[in-house]
């Protein structure tokens, strides 16, 4: 059967363990053909679409399909020897630590924004506010940058964002009408809840802080219960 050896297993067994990973995290498979026959081994990651397939080449050799890859999601190498088929493994695994470290932003944009329960209504007035609505604004801008200040873990690139943006918040409120304002400052908290990876209870605090800051001077879109 054209399968790796029990040693060759076994040194992809310790390479799994050599490089940080519990090896119950992954299960080994057969590698199989277009007609089901038998062609080699499949290290598969569970619960992912992440593996690292060996097939037997011919005459010689190994054939190897890896995803994630180095740059590309599917990639393969024509090894001559199985140490070789050990270095490619051991890339591999450092490829599939960087994916399932990674963050993804995009996702999390998305997680955060069904959390947003504030959104001006369409036939809101899109007028300045008044200096007495600004202070308000003011105020709570204080309030929300005191509450992510508060969730923030690291003195550095997070706390200058969080100033950041909540100075440019300030800032537009008061050359911008009241609805462009609004949809501005979503945007600019689910960027930051995005970046502090905050968790969606805290994000929906925040929300709630600016729902309440607003909630009397624009006209809002109904909360669903």
């Amino acid at each position: 059967m054209p399968e790796l050896l029990k040693s060759q297993k076994a040194e992809l067994f310790e390479i799994i363990k050599q490089n940080g990973f519990p090896p119950a995290a992954f299960e080994l498979v057969f590698a199989r053909g277009d007609q089901g026959q038998v062609t080699g081994n499949i290290v598969r990651y569970k619960g992912s679409n992440y593996s690292f397939s060996v097939q037997l080449a011919s005459p010689r050799g190994f054939s190897v399909y890896y995803q994630p890859g180095s740059e590309r999601f599917n990639e393969s190498e024509l090894e001559p020897a199985f140490p070789q088929v050990c270095y490619d493994f051991a890339r591999w695994l450092a490829y599939l630590d960087r994916e399932i470290t990674a963050p993804d932003p995009w996702t999390t944009m998305s997680d955060y924004s069904t959390l947003v329960e504030v959104a001006p209504a369409t036939q809101a007035p899109n007028t300045p506010f008044s200096f007495s609505e600004l202070e308000g604004i003011w105020k709570a801008m204080g309030a929300i940058q005191a509450t992510l200040l508060a969730h923030e873990e690291s003195a550095g690139d997070q706390q200058k964002l969080i100033t950041s943006q909540i100075e440019f918040l300030i800032e537009s409120s008061k050359r911008m009408g009241r609805k462009d304002w609004l949809l501005l400052a979503i945007g600019s908290l689910v960027t930051i809840c995005s970046a502090m990876s905050l968790s969606p209870d805290v994000a929906r605090q925040i929300f709630h802080q600016l729902r309440d800051a607003v909630g009397g001077i624009i006209q809002l879109v109904p909360m669903i219960a």
